[in-house]
């Protein structure tokens, strides 16, 4: 039993070391992998990381070290063979497809970086990007590596924020969390926070009874100053508009009418109608109208 566990692991051994030297004999002419997405930032003094712009890079780097390269060499082996229902089923199925390097999608991430910084309050920062061999060497001549370097600008700070409402009672309800929104004076301008207070703002109404309202009713102005690098940044909310008569009104916030409490409740009798109730009525806070429950038995 050691003995064939021993050859089943030479033969792995074997095998993938057979499938290092013969994957760069079948990537085809002026094809290349890209093994590794390098970031540089030129200044150490801003409010993001390597990995937050890591993550807005296009292509991801293809896995093509000693351990991953026998499912790489398997596909070459087995392409031409897929007629037959074995290689087919191995080629499908034990094998990686080659992903190759891809300039259009270089030039894509650099777009998106630069987009990224703007959200971020760098705006018209400058990013590059260079490809360069992974390894200095003719035996990893089929791989790159891609370097972004960034060059971070003064980013804009918030130096006021505004608050419009076009419903006062929304404003009343709106203003009572103002010390949970995110965005504060004199951060740097952040547009994902922007959207998170959004988001905040949402989930309140909508658990205080504005079931319908969405963050789309949420909008921002932002009003720049290019000589101190600080923006006037205003949040609106703005009534809905009703689609048939194409008029704007307060939005509505729903109250509950009934609470009907059904003891001892089963599934199968839940269309049934009720055959004994009870009511109880009770007085609550400083209301002088009597509240009412209604038990169904």
């Amino acid at each position: 039993m050691q003995k064939n566990r021993f050859h089943i692991i030479l033969c792995c051994i074997t095998l993938t070391l057979l499938a290092s030297c013969s994957v760069k004999k079948y990537v085809p002419e002026g094809k290349y992998f890209l093994s590794k997405n390098e970031v540089v930032i030129t200044d150490k003094n801003v409010e993001f990381t390597k990995s937050d712009l890591s993550s807005y890079i296009t292509q991801k780097p293809y896995k093509i070290g000693l351990l991953y390269r026998f499912p790489t060499w398997l596909y070459y082996v087995t392409e031409h063979h897929t007629d037959k229902g074995f290689w087919r089923w191995v080629n499908k199925n034990l094998t990686k497809t080659p992903e190759y390097f891809d300039k259009e999608a270089v030039h894509n991430s650099v777009k998106n970086l630069e987009q990224y910084l703007d959200n971020r309050g760098y705006f018209h920062s400058k990013v590059t990007s260079q490809v360069l061999p992974y390894k200095k060497c003719k035996r990893q001549s089929y791989r790159l590596k891609t370097v972004y370097t960034v060059y971070p600008s003064q980013p804009y700070r918030i130096k006021k924020i505004q608050y419009q409402f076009e419903d006062t009672l929304l404003e009343q309800s709106v203003m009572r969390i103002k010390h949970l929104f995110p965005a504060k004076e004199d951060d740097i301008y952040n547009s994902y926070v922007l959207d998170e207070q959004r988001t905040v703002i949402t989930n309140f109404l909508r658990n205080t009874g504005y079931y319908y309202f969405t963050k789309d009713y949420i909008s921002y102005e932002v009003d720049s100053n290019f000589m101190d690098h600080t923006l006037n940044v205003t949040m609106k909310i703005s009534n809905y508009r009703d689609r048939n008569t194409n008029t704007y009104h307060p939005h509505k916030k729903y109250i509950i009418n009934k609470i009907n409490i059904y003891p001892n409740y089963m599934p199968s009798l839940a269309f049934v109608p009720p055959t004994d109730s009870a009511t109880i009525t009770f007085r609550t806070g400083f209301r002088n109208m009597p509240n009412t429950l209604n038990f169904y038995y």
